[in-house]
């Protein structure tokens, strides 16, 4: 599986939302912060000991998500994740 594309963790069904398997728990990581699942086998970094494992941060929270080039050039794309980065940092114009 290629890693060099967008990470994205495991939906509520379980289900892993970048290659749509639903892995059994040993093969998932829980991010320290958010709480969210992820596919140990979809992640571009993995931690290097067991130790790291128990406070890992996920790529969204440790700020690095590893956008695929398609995204980051695309317009509309681009916006996009610039209006969803404004929301989670609470300065977005749509906010009262």
């Amino acid at each position: 599986m290629a890693h060099d594309s967008i990470q994205l963790p495991c939906g509520g069904d379980g289900a892993c939302m970048r290659c749509k398997v639903t892995p059994p728990t040993e093969e998932t990581l829980t991010c320290s912060i958010c709480v969210a699942p992820w596919h140990v086998g979809c992640l571009a970094s993995k931690p290097k000991t067991l130790a790291s494992t128990l406070q890992w941060h996920c790529p969204d929270c440790s700020g690095d998500p590893l956008l695929p080039p398609s995204i980051a050039t695309d317009g509309s794309s681009s916006e996009l994740f610039v209006a969803i980065k404004a929301i989670e940092a609470g300065t977005s114009e749509w906010e009262s």
